[in-house]
């Protein structure tokens, strides 16, 4: 199947509307400013002008949901460069665990416990099914070595530290994610930059992208959706969305910046904009 929603046959009922956003950040109220009314379900405003007023709201002071956004966004990043320093120590020593079974390579005992029983089952003697037994035990004695061996290679190359790094971030990332959906539920969006992590944070959630994805059509699949980042970018240029971040290929060396302007750039052309509103934008 196509990665590409506009050649996959399933994307079209998939596709994220206005409505699904707005179901997603439901938990709006529409207090204070135009720009929190009109980002709320019941505000009366086309949903086409939410970028229109978001972009001339300004930016107030960092609210708490703001920070715990921040901190998240920070673990996300250094789990980022530890995948990268840890990829950097891998060397031609490092030897991969594995043995070799009469049907081919085995990684695990349970591929080897798989092996064994399968010939075991036509086996018809008793000297065979012991000499079989005498391969299960010789071939999880071989694993354990190289496992001991792998281990060891690690910690030499300094990685068993970067993965118990990777586990211990991946882990404070999960809590604070939890710690920013129960603050969204204990107290409505105040601010603009309140509705920025709302959505960075909605943006995780596979029923709202659908088979979307961020890369260099987009802007043009989502117009709206495209117009709602790039409005709240503008006025609340220092929160980056962790959902854009985290879609730059682990390999590319574009920065944060680029990579926005690549997936969320303005395509008047392809979004039907009106001069008014690209220009807001």
């Amino acid at each position: 199947m196509s990665s590409d929603p506009r050649t996959n046959a399933d994307s079209d009922h998939r596709k994220p509307t206005r409505r699904t956003l707005l179901s997603a950040l439901g938990v709006l109220p529409a207090a204070g400013g135009a720009a929190l009314a009109m980002a709320t379900p019941a505000s009366a405003a086309a949903p086409a002008d939410v970028p229109v007023a978001l972009a001339r709201a300004g930016s107030p002071a960092p609210s708490a949901l703001r920070e715990l956004h921040r901190r998240w966004s920070e673990i996300e990043d250094e789990l980022r460069l530890v995948y990268w320093q840890t990829r950097g120590r891998y060397d031609a020593t490092l030897r991969p665990i594995r043995v070799q079974g009469a049907r081919g390579i085995l990684r695990s005992a349970e591929e080897i416990d798989a092996e064994i029983d399968e010939r075991l089952a036509g086996a018809g003697t008793r000297r065979r099914t012991a000499a079989l037994e005498r391969a299960r035990t010789r071939l999880k004695g071989e694993l354990e070595e190289s496992c001991t061996a792998r281990r060891e290679r690690e910690e030499q190359l300094g990685i068993t530290e970067l993965k118990h790094r990777r586990a211990a971030l991946e882990g404070e990332a999960a809590t604070m994610l939890d710690a920013i959906k129960d603050a969204i539920k204990r107290k409505p969006a105040s601010s603009i930059e309140d509705i920025a992590v709302l959505l960075d944070i909605a943006l995780r959630e596979d029923r709202l992208l659908g088979a979307a994805s961020f890369s260099s059509w987009f802007a043009e699949e989502l117009p709206w959706l495209a117009r709602l980042i790039r409005a709240l970018h503008t006025a609340v240029p220092d929160i980056q969305f962790a959902a854009i971040k985290r879609s730059i290929p682990d390999d590319s060396p574009i920065s944060y910046g680029q990579h926005f302007a690549w997936t969320c750039g303005e395509r008047p052309e392809a979004s039907g904009d009106s001069p008014e509103i690209a220009a807001a934008v």
